[in-house]
C-alpha cells in the first residue's frame, strides 16, 4: 500500500507530495522495491526532476552524481544506461543532448571509462559536455546554458589557464547563467541573484 501511494502520488502533477514522491518511485524503480528493478526509467525520472531545476533538484542532482550512482549502478548497468540515451539522440532533441552531457561530464557509463581517469581524458570529457550542452543551448534550452556557465565558471572543458582567459571564461559565465535565467530557471536565477560569480 505505501509503494501505490507513492506511485500514485508521482503520477499526479497537482499533488502537494508529487516530487518528493517521484524521487522516492524513481528509487523503489532503481533498486526494484516493490516494483520490478528498471534503471533506466528510475534515472529518467531523477533527470526530470533535475532538469526541471526546481523543489528537490538538488536531492536528484545528488543521486545522480557520479559517485552516488556508480555506487548503485554496475558498470554493465550505467553503459546500458549511456547507451539508452546515446539511441535516442535525435536533431535537436535538447533534453537527450543535455543529458548525454551529463553523462560525459561526470564520466558515467561514457565508451572507454576507466576507473581512474587521467586529467588530460578528464578534461575531454568535459570538453564533449560542453559541447553537447552547446547543442541543446542554442535551441534555448536553460538547464544545458545554465551547465556551460557553470562550466565557465569553474574553466572546466573550456580554453583556460592564463588570466586573459580566466577572466574572459567569468564573464562567458555571467552572461550564460542571466540566459538561463531570464527563461526562469531557479538555479541560474539564484546564482545571478546571489553573486556567486564574478561580475553576476
Amino acid at each position: 500500500p505505501a509503494f501505490q501511494q507513492v506511485q500514485a502520488e508521482a503520477a499526479e502533477a497537482n499533488n502537494p507530495n508529487h516530487l518528493e514522491s517521484k524521487i522516492k518511485f524513481a528509487m523503489c524503480q532503481i533498486y526494484g522495491l516493490g516494483t520490478s528493478k528498471d534503471i533506466i526509467q528510475g534515472v529518467d525520472k531523477l533527470f526530470d526532476i533535475y532538469l526541471d531545476g526546481k523543489a528537490f533538484s538538488t536531492v536528484a542532482h545528488k543521486l545522480l552524481s557520479s559517485s552516488s550512482i556508480k555506487q548503485i549502478c554496475s558498470g554493465e548497468e550505467l553503459r546500458a544506461l549511456f547507451e539508452y540515451y546515446n539511441d535516442r539522440l535525435v536533431l535537436n532533441e535538447a533534453r537527450t543532448q543535455t543529458i548525454i552531457g551529463i553523462l560525459y561530464g561526470h564520466g558515467i557509463g561514457v565508451p572507454n571509462e576507466t576507473p581512474a581517469l587521467e586529467s588530460q581524458t578528464q578534461q575531454s570529457a568535459k570538453q564533449l559536455a560542453v559541447a553537447w550542452y552547446s547543442m541543446a543551448a542554442i535551441q534555448n534550452y536553460a538547464p544545458a546554458q545554465a551547465f556551460i556557465g557553470f562550466h565557465y565558471q569553474t574553466s572546466s572543458g573550456v580554453p583556460n589557464g592564463t588570466p586573459e582567459l580566466d577572466f574572459q571564461n567569468q564573464q562567458l559565465a555571467v552572461a550564460w547563467y542571466r540566459v538561463a535565467a531570464e527563461k526562469n530557471y531557479l538555479p541560474a536565477q539564484a546564482v545571478t541573484k546571489n553573486g556567486q560569480i564574478t561580475g553576476a
